[in-house]
């Protein structure tokens, strides 16, 4: 059976009578990358203040590496890194020191995890630059590499890669990888950059209004989001022969109204329209469709249904 890092049942948090988040049950397993999608004041930010005890719940459960009980919860929270909403530095004192600082909070003992965590995320040749003097990349990747100390199971980012350019994401998501990879850490990760979150998680969470509305695989939202030819015959009975029998593929679905899903030939749709043709079939309309994690999403928070 997999190990459940995270668990939640029924949580929810209100600020006086207003919800930021309300009855989510969220199931993240050991080396899961989870992506948490939704917009702005969907409730992402507070959702994960509250796992790391930043923000008291106002009710529901919470289970972290199986323990449910308050205190081992407590004890359980050493073992996650997080960095939720934009890092904080003392922006007149070097990267260097800042970790030390944050080691010390930490009660890690030893210094030498602070090199170890700069050559992780890149940042070995600044570790003597004030923290002020970074790029957002940089501070960015100082505000991993203080999650990062302690040697975290359980990695929580809200918004990493905001504010920062096309290489510096690339980096990002590549350092993510290889901590999930070759170190096993689970991480939870919120962006408004679905596309980036497409090549990185693994399953994903879709939270509008406060509320977790699906959670998907990365092979479900592939197969929700396959792309096909949509094509409009008169007749789409024998249209299914003929793709079957001269076009050799079973590989489609009949739709209603004479529309049919066919998933091969996504390069070659005139040879679909020409053997339907020579088949005495009018094809009113064929098209390359199918749907992008952004267009998912959209589709997902309207209450919409695929196509």
């Amino acid at each position: 059976m997999e190990e459940v890092i995270l668990r939640t049942v029924n949580l929810t948090k209100k600020y006086k009578n207003i919800s930021a988040f309300e009855n989510i049950n969220m199931t993240i397993k050991k080396g899961q990358i989870y992506g948490f999608i939704g917009q702005n004041g969907a409730g992402k930010s507070s959702f994960m203040r509250t796992i790391v005890g930043l923000a008291l719940k106002t009710s529901g459960d919470i289970e972290l590496f199986g323990e449910s009980d308050e205190d081992k919860i407590q004890e359980a929270k050493k073992r996650i890194g997080c960095l939720i909403e934009s890092p904080a530095f003392y922006e007149d004192e070097s990267v260097y020191i800042n970790l030390n600082i944050n080691r010390i909070q930490k009660g890690i003992p030893g210094k030498g995890c602070i090199d170890e965590v700069l050559t992780m995320v890149g940042l070995l040749n600044q570790k003597y630059k004030k923290a002020g003097k970074l790029s957002t990349g940089m501070k960015q990747k100082l505000g991993i590499a203080m999650a990062m100390l302690g040697k975290p199971e359980f990695l929580i980012l809200d918004e990493p890669i905001n504010g920062i350019d096309p290489m510096g994401i690339v980096e990002i998501r590549e350092l993510l990888k290889k901590l999930n990879l070759e170190q096993g850490v689970t991480i939870l990760i919120s962006s408004h950059i679905l596309g980036e979150l497409y090549q990185l998680a693994n399953c994903y969470g879709i939270i509008n209004k406060g509320k977790l509305i699906e959670e998907l695989t990365l092979e479900e939202l592939n197969e929700k989001c396959k792309r096909f030819l949509y094509i409009e015959v008169d007749d789409v009975s024998k249209s299914s022969c003929v793709i079957e029998k001269e076009l050799h593929t079973k590989n489609f679905e009949v739709l209603p109204q004479n529309n049919i899903k066919l998933y091969d030939f996504l390069d070659s749709p005139g040879e679909v329209s020409n053997a339907l043709f020579r088949a005495g079939i009018m094809v009113k309309e064929i098209r390359v469709a199918g749907e992008d994690l952004e267009t998912y999403f959209t589709k997902a928070i309207r209450g919409e249904k695929n196509a």
